[in-house]
């Protein structure tokens, strides 16, 4: 395995001890083991998701040696929202995307994405080299243009 396939294999499918006793799972479920555990703790959903993401934060924090210091929780209709409020994003496709599942359908070159096309590059998955392992390509991408 390259070291680039391994980095990329380092995402939301590594497997990383879960903060609050919850052992050993995949990254992204660090959140919501917690938010369930308060749900059957009879905490409110407002409360249960705040847990979720505490849990999130310190199975990071305690992954990485990072202090963690912000923390945003954006829905689908958020990031649509967000990407049209900030006037969308630069990126340059060195290829097509056609993608039919997430909807992506943008021509290769240098181009803005905002909105539902937005939400579409950083959800694709066909057609990427490692599949739903590479989704996170897009999603970086996406990341380092909004700064």
């Amino acid at each position: 395995m390259t070291a680039a396939r391994r980095s990329r294999c380092r995402s939301r499918d590594s497997y990383v001890e879960i903060a609050g006793g919850f052992g050993r799972h995949k990254i992204n479920s660090a959140y919501a083991y917690s938010r369930s555990a308060a749900l059957k703790n009879d905490l409110g959903e407002l409360e249960a998701r705040w847990e979720g993401a505490k849990n999130l934060i310190a199975t990071v924090e305690g992954l990485s040696g990072l202090k963690i210091d912000h923390y945003a929780e954006v829905n689908l209709a958020g990031f649509y929202e967000i990407t049209n409020a900030v006037g969308g994003i630069d990126v340059c496709l060195k290829a097509p995307v056609n993608d039919k599942s997430s909807g992506a359908n943008l021509p290769a070159g240098q181009q803005t994405v905002e909105g539902r096309d937005a939400l579409a590059f950083v959800r694709q998955r066909a057609g990427l080299p490692f599949g739903d392992l590479d989704r996170v390509v897009p999603q970086q991408v996406f990341m380092a243009a909004t700064r």
